[in-house]
């Protein structure tokens, strides 16, 4: 399943923790275009993660140029310890909406009502 709603054109980090926390490890994350079928981004032929401080956890980008499920596959430079994550990438994002209701309840709000009479 699909993580929350990612724009197209904003960069998109994750991250990946190694087992037992192990640091000095080659992680690499495989980039996969919406289908069908599902197809390796060219743009990203594999991303190497950059390792945070000495922790094992080791984190990576990508900038979604399309619509649709992305797919990230992380794994150890052997191929070993695989996870997979997906994003749901679309016209707008789940913070740009949440953004949005909020500028339009406050001028909801600040509409004066007309006077009320008795």
């Amino acid at each position: 399943m699909a993580d929350k709603l990612f724009k197209v054109g904003d960069p998109i980090s994750f991250g990946y923790q190694t087992p037992n926390k192990q640091n000095g490890m080659v992680v690499i994350a495989e980039i996969y275009l919406p289908g069908p079928p599902k197809h390796k981004d060219s743009s990203y032929p594999n991303v190497t993660l950059d390792e945070v401080e000495d922790t094992g956890t080791y984190v990576g980008e990508f900038t979604p140029d399309e619509q649709g499920n992305w797919q990230v596959i992380c794994h150890l430079e052997d191929g070993s310890g695989q996870i997979v994550k997906g994003y749901s990438v679309g016209g707008h994002n789940i913070d740009s909406i949440g953004e949005k209701l909020v500028e339009i309840g406050n001028q909801v709000n600040s509409v004066a009502s007309p006077p009320m009479m008795f």
